[in-house]
């Protein structure tokens, strides 16, 4: 959840503030009401994997380090785009009011997220619902505002390498979530019509970047999401294990 410059050796996305509370109906407000699911695209960071905490675990520390907080709500901007403009390397120099030592500072911030990565593997349900959608013929894509490095890497640490038949990352559109770019890219790559696509997020701006391109959405927040607002046409869930996908098609 940094910007480019920051994030080029690790996970690079930004993100727009994002409301606890309900923000003027917007025509993003509602996914497709009826349809059946002809496939599954996940988010990447944050869905599959917690990539997300440690990014800004290391961030707070560094804070600390300097006798100031990182609050959840400001770093709440990061999460799921790469458009918002918030740089936590300058937020923190300029609520110091003085300069720093950038490139240490991001050394120091690339070393701890490596550590704090060490062994992290699938989220619980994620293995579960592939396979799932494996044995319903589902097509599984992923949507991204993270780089297709970033990405790719992560799949082959994983062993997940050619599990997924499309994927879209940031490097492939102009503008990340909540912009739809990313969905309809997605879509265009499965062959299959929006409507009939279930999208898994953990963020507001994925949902409505999901919504906006006319997806069903499901959503799993984490302990960064948990407290903001999503849209209420998205259904909410504590972890992709309380998800089948079975019972979905058969609504």
């Amino acid at each position: 959840m940094r910007l480019p410059a920051i994030r080029a050796t690790l996970h690079p996305f930004a993100g727009r503030p994002m409301p606890t509370s309900p923000p003027p109906t917007d025509d993003d407000a509602s996914g497709p009401a009826t349809g059946s699911i002809r496939a599954v695209v996940f988010d990447f960071d944050g869905t599959l994997v917690d990539t997300e905490f440690p990014e800004f675990e290391a961030w707070r520390e560094i804070y600390r380090a300097h006798g100031r907080d990182l609050p959840r709500s400001v770093w709440a901007q990061c999460i799921g785009t790469a458009d918002s403009g918030f740089d936590p390397l300058t937020h923190l120099r300029h609520t110091l009011g003085r300069p720093l030592d950038e490139e240490a500072v991001r050394a120091a911030h690339s070393r701890r997220v490596r550590i704090l990565m060490d062994g992290r593997g699938l989220l619980p349900g994620v293995a579960e619902r592939l396979d799932e959608a494996d044995a319903l013929a589902l097509p599984l894509g992923i949507a991204s505002s993270s780089t297709r490095a970033w990405i790719n890497s992560w799949l082959e640490k994983l062993g997940l390498s050619g599990r997924f038949q499309a994927l879209a990352a940031r490097d492939d559109v102009a503008r990340t979530k909540p912009d739809p770019a990313l969905f309809t890219l997605i879509a265009e790559r499965l062959g299959v019509d929006p409507a009939e696509i279930l999208a898994i997020e953990d963020s507001p701006n994925g949902a409505a970047a999901a919504l906006r391109a006319g997806m069903h959405c499901v959503v799993v927040p984490h302990a960064l999401t948990e407290d903001l607002w999503f849209p209420p046409s998205v259904r909410r869930i504590p972890s992709l294990t309380a998800l089948s996908l079975r019972s979905y098609l058969a609504r």
